[in-house]
């Protein structure tokens, strides 16, 4: 249910000070949680997606992990690719690069701008993989093209220093 999630995200969303919201409301972080919980049980996958956030990142309420994979893999099975790339970030920060990798992809796959980024970044440092730049620019540009903010950083940083098999450009480091 997008309007009960989208109250959810106005209670949440910070402002210059931070005990209230960019809309001068008081920060209600138990009212922002049993919200996301409301427009989940509707079957919201943005809203199951956020509780794992919500429960990976401790903000809200205390760092929860089982909690974290339930919502994220009850988002991802609904459809929401977006769940699949945070649920493969929280193990990789985990350092369980072997189950994160396989999430990337799937969230790529589905054309996820996140996925592609980190599979980038994944292919660019040789975390659990070989190192594969090619790779790293290809994920890089998909998700660059696609608006991921971060992407075209990570590609400028490849073009401007050069990177094994990428000799340095700066022409195209100005992406």
């Amino acid at each position: 249910d997008w309007q009960v999630r989208s109250v959810a995200e106005l209670v949440l969303d910070p402002g210059p000070d931070t005990d209230q919201t960019g809309r001068g409301l008081p920060i209600d972080f138990a009212e922002a949680r049993a919200l996301y919980e409301k427009a989940a049980a509707r079957g919201d996958t943005h809203a199951m997606n956020n509780l794992g956030r919500v429960y990976r990142d401790g903000d809200v309420v205390p760092a929860d992990r089982d909690k974290a994979i339930y919502w994220f893999l009850a988002s991802a099975a609904n459809g929401n690719s977006y769940a699949y790339n945070n649920l493969g970030y929280m193990l990789l920060d985990e350092g369980d690069t072997e189950s994160a990798l396989p999430l990337f992809e799937q969230a790529a796959a589905a054309g996820d701008i996140y996925g592609h980024n980190n599979l980038g970044h994944v292919y660019q440092n040789g975390i659990g993989v070989d190192q594969d730049v090619s790779r790293a620019i290809e994920h890089y540009e998909a998700a660059a093209e696609g608006g991921q903010p971060n992407a075209p950083i990570n590609l400028g940083f490849i073009y401007r220093d050069g990177a094994p098999g990428v000799a340095p450009d700066l022409h195209r480091a100005a992406f």
